[in-house]
């Protein structure tokens, strides 16, 4: 697991501004509200992570050199497994720490910051 990566993903979520945060779509360019993406689709729009080879494909979907697309590629940039990947950056109510806030009736970028908090608390609390 690329920890660093990981811990990065915070600092580009916390700088998109919450309503460009939708979590059922990689990326949207929409002429009336700007750009629209998920978790993955701002970690491709992050220049650390392009210097280190995540990009967007023409396709709108993650690309890494070696993995594919989609998911492989997410799995592949981040060295998880399906399992954190669906944890980090599935859809709406793609993760097994959603239920955890589903009664504060949370936005998406509610929603993103709140799968990464309790991904990294679940990583720091696992045995040395």
């Amino acid at each position: 697991m690329n920890l660093e990566r990981i811990r990065h993903i915070q600092t580009v979520m916390a700088a998109v501004a919450p309503e460009t945060v939708g979590l059922n779509e990689y990326l949207i360019h929409d002429e009336s509200c700007g750009t629209i993406a998920c978790v993955a689709g701002w970690c491709c729009l992050d220049p650390k992570f392009n210097e280190e080879g995540l990009t967007l494909r023409d396709n709108n979907f993650p690309g890494y050199q070696g993995f594919g697309s989609g998911f492989h590629a997410l799995m592949g940039f981040f060295d998880i497994g399906f399992h954190e990947a669906e944890n980090l950056f599935g859809a709406r109510w793609g993760s097994e720490y959603d239920s955890e806030i589903e009664h504060l009736k949370p936005t998406d970028h509610e929603r993103a910051l709140h799968r990464i908090k309790r991904f990294l608390e679940d990583y720091d609390s696992q045995p040395a």
